[in-house]
């Protein structure tokens, strides 16, 4: 006759393994580590932009090729697309501090543990953005 000690202690183990050793599925698979600069776009994964630090990378998302290069992000529109004016979010970690240049050309220097919004087109004769923390702003003229 079999126990339910017997049986429990191998689910128990089981549950231990499969915890500590399993490959995350779905929307975890693809998070950044905790100290990375994140940037969120709609409808995608966190985009992990740390890991171009020491180099230049051009990615692709929707209508949107983003351009990473030693801590500055730069993004242009592909041809005969129209690009979304919702807002995108920029995190920047403890200890580092993160450069964009926004489609009007105005660049930000964000401080360590701060946040922006930003879309990337602007609407209109509007250019706003949305900040949480400290950053620079270098604002392109708009004659």
């Amino acid at each position: 006759m079999v126990t339910t000690d017997s049986l429990l202690l191998p689910l128990i183990l089981a549950s231990i393994f499969y915890a500590r050793y399993r490959t995350p599925h779905g929307k975890n698979a693809n998070q950044p580590p905790e100290n990375a600069v994140k940037l969120y776009i709609k409808d995608s994964d966190p985009v992990n932009l740390s890991q171009y630090e020491d180099s230049a990378k051009l990615l692709a998302y929707g209508n949107v090729n983003l351009k990473v290069s030693n801590g500055i992000l730069s993004y242009f529109s592909l041809k005969n697309h129209e690009v979304s004016h919702q807002l995108n979010t920029l995190l920047i970690p403890p200890t580092k501090t993160y450069k964009i240049i926004l489609s009007d050309g105005t660049e930000v220097t964000l401080n360590s543990m701060s946040e922006l919004q930003f879309p990337f087109t602007f609407p209109g004769d509007k250019r706003e953005v949305y900040i949480n923390g400290e950053a620079y702003f270098k604002v392109a003229r708009d004659e």
